[in-house]
């Protein structure tokens, strides 16, 4: 069994090239609207996830639409978020637990989260499956002044500068050197 875990890393490092092209682009829309929803970030939707604004502290918020070209969808199929309880039941309680946080504070400071999240997932065809991403939550809100998050998930890449940040060997979860490699590969559970 993978050990869930998220690690968050300074949003800094999406600038100096830890994230990707999209995740550079959506930041940056962000810090230009000052977090307020603009129609870039529809034209971007289709790679991200919309979720409620008002997050519990250790639960993850409710999934609100899911763009057909995120990350989810090429990890746990199409079709997983159709139904909000049935794409808990995919991600599992640890999941939603562990990750909870990261959005609890993006929406309680109105600032980007970015982390590194390694979890275990059951997919539509009911196999389990690890996978190790990146995660940048962005809040934003409404000229009404409703609040939702923004989340894009990429792939872990393995030559990433944050690997300090990852659990070490006295932790459950070894460092990456020690483990499978996850990057952009979706693994049966061992």
């Amino acid at each position: 069994m993978t050990k869930t875990f998220s690690v968050r890393a300074s949003i800094e490092d999406i600038d100096k090239g830890d994230g990707d092209a999209f995740a550079q682009h959506v930041l940056s829309i962000w810090r230009r609207t000052e977090g307020n929803l603009t129609s870039e970030y529809i034209r971007a939707f289709p790679q991200m996830i919309l979720f409620d604004g008002s997050p519990k502290v250790n639960d993850s918020p409710d999934l609100l639409e899911c763009g057909e070209e995120a990350l989810s969808v090429k990890i746990l199929g199409d079709g997983w978020a159709e139904n909000r309880d049935k794409a808990r039941e995919f991600l599992g309680r640890d999941y939603c637990s562990v990750v909870g946080r990261d959005y609890f504070d993006a929406t309680t400071q109105q600032l980007p989260m970015y982390s590194i999240v390694q979890a275990e997932m059951q997919n539509t065809a009911g196999t389990t499956i690890n996978v190790r991403y990146q995660r940048l939550i962005l809040p934003v809100r409404t000229m009404g002044g409703a609040h939702f998050l923004f989340g894009y998930s990429f792939w872990y890449q393995k030559e990433r500068q944050v690997q300090a940040a990852l659990p070490t060997s006295e932790s459950p979860v070894r460092r990456k050197s020690e483990t499978q490699d996850y990057a952009n590969l979706f693994l049966p559970a061992q």
